[in-house]
C-alpha cells in the first residue's frame, strides 16, 4: 500500500510541498471545496504526470482505482456508452473455488518470494560488507606506499573502488618473481627519475633549385630580324626601349609616343611584325619565372620555420643560421636579376643556385634524426623497464595483501553461491506463480461477464427506489442507461442521478475490472467526494457501501482491497463513514485522519491523532446516552432533535407520513412519542409539575429505537446508540 505521498509544486501545493506520511489501510481526509483534495486523488491516479510529486510504496505498488470528477468525465460522456465491468459470475462455484485457492497459493508464493528476497538482501548486504572491509584493507596499503610508488598507482589514487579492483586482478594474475622493497626502491629512483618523452624525427627539406638552368633567363629576347626596321633597332640596341613604346602606340591615335610626330601609315604593322608570336611566347614564359621563384622559396622558408618551431635538444638551429643568411641574400640577389630581365628582355642573365646550401641543411637534419632515433630507442627500453617495475611493485602489494585477499575471496565465493541459489529459488517460485496466474486468467475468462455487474447495479438501484432508469447490455462489452420503457436515458440524466450511477459503477468496478485479465488484481481504492451532488437519502446508501469496503479491509486479510483513502468536504458523510461501532469517534490502529486547508492560496495538510470532525448531531447521541437514566425531561428534547436532524433536516423524510406504514401498535407509540417530543420541546411548563416515570421514559426510548428499525435505519441507530453505550460503559469501568 501507499506509505507516503509527497505533493510538490502542483496546483496550490507550494514547491516546499506537503506530505501525507505513515498512511494506514484506511485514511480519512477532510477539506472544504477547493482546498486541494482532488489534487491528491489525481496524483495517485496519474503519478507519471506529476514529476515533482512522489508516491512511496510500502512494498509492491498496487493498481489504484480512483473515484473523482475526472473519473466521471471519462466514464460518462453523452456521446459514448459506458465501458462494461467484468466480474466473476456466481454460476460457476467450482471454478470460483479453484480461483480462490489459486489466489491463496499465489499469496503463499508471494510470501515465499518475499522471504527469499529478504534472505537475498541479507546475503547481498553481507557481500557488500565483505567488499567494504577488503576495500579498506587495500586502501590502507595504498596510503602506506603512495609516496614511494605513486607512479605505479597512476589513475587509481583517487578511487578506492578502482584500487581494490586492481588489487584483485593482480592477486589473481600477477606471476612475477617476488623482490624486496629495497630493490624496488633502488629501481624506482633510477627509472622514474628520468623524465623522457618520445620525439618525432625532423623532415628533410624538399627543394630542387633548378632556376639557374632556366634557358629563358640567358636568352636575349628580341624581335624578328627580317623586318626593314629591325636593322636600325638591332644596331642601336633599343629593342627593349621600342617594345615599351610599342605598348603605348595603340593609345596615341597615330602619333609617336616619343616625339609626338605623325607616324608612317604602316609603322604599327611593322612593329607588330617585329615583335612576332615567338617574341610574345618568350615574354610570357619569362613573366612566369618571378612567381615560380617566389613560391618555391616561400615553401622552403615555411619548412625552415616548421623545423625552427619543432626544436629539441638534438637539433641546434644556430648551426644553420649562417647558411640561412647566405640563402636569403642569394635569394634577394637572384630576385633583383630576374626583375631586371623582366624589364629588359633582350639582356641575358645568370642567377646563382642555392642547392648546395640546402644540402648542408639536410645533412644537419640527417645527423639530428640519428640522435633522435637513438633517444627513442632508449625510451622504448625505459618504458619496458618501467612496466616491469610496476608489475614487480604490484606483486609486492599482492603479497602483503595476501591474507586479506584470501579471506575476502573465500567469503565472497561463499556468499555468491548463496546469492545465486536464492536467485534461482526466486526464479523458480516466480515460474510457479506465473503458472498459477495463467491458470486463474484462463478460469476467469471462462466465467467472466458484464452481466453480473449489470444485475448488481440494477439490484441496488431498485432496492433504494430508483425505478426511472437502469442499466442494460450495450453490446461489445459496454453498458447503456435506459428508462423503464427501454428508451436511452443517458442524455436526460440529472446531475444527482448521474453522480449516483457513476458511484455505483465505480463500486462494481473495484470489485471487478474493465479488463478480464485484471479482475483478481490487488488494488488500493481512492474515493474523492462521492456525494457532492447527491441528496441526503443517497448519502446513506453511498456511506453504507463504503463501510462495506472498510469492513472488508479490516476483517478479510485476503481481500483485493489493500488500502482505502476517502476525501470529502461533507461533514455528515465524513462522520457516517468514519464512525466506529463500539469506539464512537475514537481512532483505530489501522486508521489515519487528516484535514486539508488552503491558507493564502497554499494548501496545507495536518494529521490528527483522532477523528477531528465533531458535529452537534453526534453530540446529541452522546448526550442521550448520558441523560436517559438521569434527566428524563431533557431526554424528550434530545430525542426530538435527533429525529428532526436525521429524518427531516438531513434525510428529507416526513416521519408523520412514514408512521402510517407501521403496524397499529407501533403506529400508536410513534405518534405518542412525536406528540410528547413536540409538546415537551416547544412549550414551557412554567409552574406545572410533570411527573414522568422511568418506565414511561424506557417505553419511549424503545419507541425511539423502533422508529429507526421500522424505517430501515437500524444500522444507524446501532452505530450511534450502541457505540456510545459501550463507550460509556468503558468510561465507567475506568472510573471504578
Amino acid at each position: 500500500m501507499i506509505k507516503k505521498l509527497i505533493l510538490n509544486n502542483v496546483a496550490t501545493y507550494c514547491p516546499n510541498g506537503a506530505e501525507l506520511g505513515d498512511l494506514e489501510k484506511i485514511n480519512f481526509i477532510y477539506g472544504s471545496n477547493g482546498s486541494g483534495k482532488t489534487t491528491i486523488s489525481e496524483v495517485i491516479r496519474n503519478p507519471q504526470l506529476y514529476g515533482d510529486c512522489e508516491i512511496v510504496w510500502q512494498e509492491t505498488p498496487y493498481k489504484a482505482q480512483v473515484y473523482n470528477r475526472n473519473f466521471i468525465k471519462e466514464n460518462f460522456r453523452d456521446d459514448s456508452r459506458i465501458k462494461g465491468i467484468f466480474t466473476l459470475g456466481k454460476e460457476s462455484a467450482e471454478l470460483l473455488e479453484e480461483i480462490e485457492q489459486r489466489r491463496i497459493a499465489i499469496r503463499k508464493i508471494d510470501d515465499d518470494i518475499k522471504g527469499l528476497n529478504n534472505q537475498l538482501k541479507l546475503q547481498q548486504d553481507n557481500q557488500s560488507e565483505n567488499t567494504d572491509k577488503f576495500r579498506e584493507h587495500c586502501w590502507r596499503l595504498k596510503t602506506k606506499y603512495d609516496t614511494e610508488f605513486k607512479e605505479a598507482f597512476e589513475g587509481l589514487r583517487n578511487s578506492r573502488e578502482k584500487f581494490m579492483e586492481r588489487c584483485i586482478n593482480e592477486a589473481m594474475s600477477n606471476n612475477c618473481e617476488l623482490v624486496t622493497i629495497e630493490d624496488l626502491r633502488k629501481r624506482k629512483e633510477s627509472i622514474f627519475g628520468k623524465q623522457l618523452q618520445y620525439l618525432d624525427p625532423l623532415s628533410p627539406i624538399v627543394f630542387e633549385d633548378n632556376f639557374h638552368d632556366e634557358k629563358i633567363l640567358t636568352t636575349k629576347i628580341i624581335g624578328k630580324e627580317d623586318v626593314d626596321i629591325a636593322s636600325l633597332i638591332t644596331r642601336l640596341k633599343i629593342s627593349d626601349w621600342v617594345q615599351q613604346g610599342h605598348k603605348h602606340t595603340k593609345d596615341t591615335e597615330g602619333l609617336c609616343p616619343f616625339c609626338q610626330q605623325q607616324l608612317p601609315v604602316d609603322f604599327n604593322e611593322k612593329l607588330s611584325e617585329y615583335f612576332n608570336e615567338t617574341f610574345t611566347e618568350q615574354i610570357r614564359e619569362l613573366e612566369m619565372i618571378p612567381n615560380q621563384y617566389k613560391q618555391s622559396f616561400g615553401r622552403f622558408f615555411q619548412e625552415i620555420d616548421a623545423i625552427k618551431s619543432n626544436q629539441n635538444q638534438y637539433f641546434d638551429f644556430n648551426r644553420i643560421a649562417p647558411i640561412m643568411q647566405v640563402i636569403e641574400s642569394q635569394f634577394n640577389e637572384n630576385k633583383i636579376l630576374i626583375d631586371q630581365k623582366i624589364k629588359e628582355p633582350s639582356r641575358g642573365i645568370s642567377i646563382s643556385s642555392v642547392q648546395h646550401y640546402i644540402n648542408e641543411i639536410n645533412e644537419e637534419i640527417t645527423n639530428s634524426n640519428k640522435l633522435i632515433q637513438e633517444h627513442n630507442e632508449l625510451l622504448k627500453n625505459l618504458k619496458l623497464e618501467k612496466s616491469n617495475l610496476v608489475q614487480d611493485i604490484w606483486r609486492f602489494i599482492a603479497e602483503e595483501n595476501k591474507t586479506n585477499f584470501v579471506s575476502f575471496n573465500q567469503e565472497s565465493t561463499r556468499l555468491e553461491k548463496a546469492i545465486t541459489g536464492i536467485k534461482g529459488a526466486i526464479k523458480k517460485k516466480s515460474g510457479f506463480r506465473k503458472l498459477e496466474e495463467d491458470a486463474n486468467i484462463e478460469n476467469e475468462q471462462k466465467i467472466t461477464s458484464i452481466t453480473h455487474s449489470i444485475n448488481e447495479i440494477n439490484r441496488i438501484l431498485s432496492s433504494f427506489g430508483f425505478k426511472n432508469f437502469k442499466l442494460a447490455d450495450g453490446g461489445k462489452g459496454n453498458y447503456k442507461i435506459i428508462r423503464e420503457d427501454g428508451q436511452d436515458a443517458e442524455a436526460t440524466l440529472s446531475e444527482g442521478e448521474k453522480t449516483f450511477i457513476t458511484f455505483l459503477y465505480f463500486y462494481q468496478l473495484i470489485k471487478g475490472n474493465d479488463s478480464k485479465e485484471q479482475i483478481t488484481a490487488d488494488k488500493i481504492v481512492v474515493i474523492d467526494d462521492p456525494i457532492s451532488s447527491l441528496d441526503s437519502n443517497v448519502l446513506f446508501i453511498v456511506s453504507s457501501l463504503i463501510r462495506k469496503i472498510i469492513d472488508e479491509i479490516r476483517e478479510n486479510p485476503r481481500s483485493n482491497f489493500k488500502q482505502l483513502i476517502i476525501l470529502t468536504h461533507n461533514v455528515y458523510f465524513h462522520k457516517e463513514v468514519s464512525f466506529n461501532k463500539g469506539k464512537g469517534s475514537n481512532k483505530l490502529k489501522e486508521e489515519t485522519f487528516w484535514i486539508v486547508r488552503k491558507i493564502n492560496n497554499e494548501s496545507h495538510i495536518t494529521r490528527y491523532s483522532e477523528n477531528p470532525i465533531k458535529t452537534s448531531y453526534e453530540l446529541l447521541w452522546k448526550e442521550l446516552n448520558y441523560i436517559k437514566d438521569e434527566n428524563l425531561i431533557t431526554a424528550q428534547n434530545v430525542m426530538r432533535r435527533i429525529l428532526e436532524n436525521y429524518f427531516r433536516f438531513f434525510g428529507n423524510i416526513n416521519i408523520e407520513a412514514e408512521i402510517d406504514k407501521f403496524a397499529e401498535e407501533d403506529r400508536f407509540v410513534c405518534q405518542s412519542l412525536l406528540s410528547w417530543a413536540n409538546d415537551g420541546s416547544h412549550h414551557i411548563n412554567e409552574d406545572l409539575f410533570v411527573e414522568i416515570s422511568p418506565e414511561q421514559t424506557e417505553r419511549f426510548l424503545e419507541v425511539f429505537k423502533n422508529i429507526f428499525y421500522n424505517m430501515g435505519h437500524g444500522s444507524h441507530y446501532e452505530m450511534m446508540m450502541v457505540g456510545y453505550e459501550k463507550q460509556s460503559l468503558a468510561s465507567e469501568k475506568e472510573l471504578v
